[in-house]
């Protein structure tokens, strides 16, 4: 098998032909492989160099195995997440009601604990002490939980590996909640619903293209944990919107990613049309963005 250019003897990457499955997509896109098109016919090239040469290799045994051993490679499941807490590495093994934090020289330590929801995947999120480990858990679709639910366990590193609580799951798509510069706080910001403040009804209930009122849509929850007392507050975060909006001016609003530290008792939430609020920790009152009119969701659909 000829895996190096003949003429300047660089690294080729072999070109394949036909129609490609996902697998061979991914390995392409990998760039492990290069896709030379549907159509086969003699004479074609098997392999291309970074000075664009090519050749023609007739081991086609050797390449068919080399072929599968770089799609095997690209298609294989990634490692369990894992998370370093100083000198150890946390884990969670398939299987197990525990966390393990594996440290060398030392004997492992374990964390019993039981999920509150069903596992589909998982993060962690360490404190910037390394003190504390927050597991991030989403469920995805399971026959007992028919929507999406996301909440976190919560770990004390040091002095003892142990769990010690966290927040029970809410439904929606969530994303890992942030911990504060200085460890004391633990926030999560997401998407949780569109209920008209003040209310508890649903936003699209309202809707009304020939109406001119305003309401405040409440469309996420800021959800504030302090430590190590895990005393916990919460305040939904809204943005005065017209009963005249379209659904499609904020289902999709998102917060992945959306929520930062300018001090150690100050949140910043991004909002989806770019503008930045800044939420003084513990959280004392409901907050409302600022929706500008320029907002491109606003003025599409006006």
């Amino acid at each position: 098998m000829i895996e190096n250019c003949p003429e300047c003897g660089e690294p080729g990457t072999m070109l394949v032909y036909g129609l490609p499955g996902p697998a061979l997509a991914d390995a392409a896109k990998a760039g492990r492989v290069s896709l030379g098109g549907c159509m086969i016919e003699p004479g074609q090239p098997d392999w291309f160099c970074p000075a664009r040469h090519s050749w023609t290799d007739e081991d086609v045994d050797g390449r068919g195995r080399l072929l599968d051993e770089i799609v095997a490679e690209c298609n294989a499941p990634p490692p369990p997440p894992t998370a370093h807490a100083g000198a150890g590495v946390v884990e969670w093994r398939a299987g197990e009601s525990a966390l393990t934090l594996v440290t060398p020289g030392a004997p492992d330590q374990v964390a019993p604990f039981a999920p509150s929801i069903p596992v589909d995947e998982y993060a962690f999120v360490v404190s910037p002490d390394e003190r504390y480990v927050a597991l991030f858990i989403d469920s995805g679709h399971d026959r007992h939980y028919p929507h999406d639910t996301h909440g976190f366990e919560l770990f004390e590193v040091r002095p003892e590996f142990r769990h010690i609580g966290g927040l029970p799951a809410l439904p929606g798509d969530g994303h890992p909640p942030v911990f504060s510069p200085d460890s004391r706080w633990l926030v999560g910001f997401v998407a949780d619903g569109y209920r008209v403040r003040g209310t508890g009804r649903h936003f699209t209930d309202l809707f009304d293209k020939r109406s001119g009122a305003r309401v405040t849509l409440d469309w996420a929850r800021l959800r504030a944990l302090r430590l190590p007392d895990q005393e916990l507050h919460w305040v939904d975060v809204g943005v005065e919107m017209p009963v005249s909006a379209y659904p499609h001016e904020y289902m999709d609003w998102d917060t992945e990613d959306a929520v930062g530290f300018t001090a150690a008792d100050v949140a910043v939430l991004r909002m989806p049309w770019g503008q930045e609020v800044a939420v003084s920790l513990p959280p004392s009152a409901p907050v409302t963005g600022d929706r500008p009119p320029t907002d491109p969701y606003y003025s599409a659909f006006q």
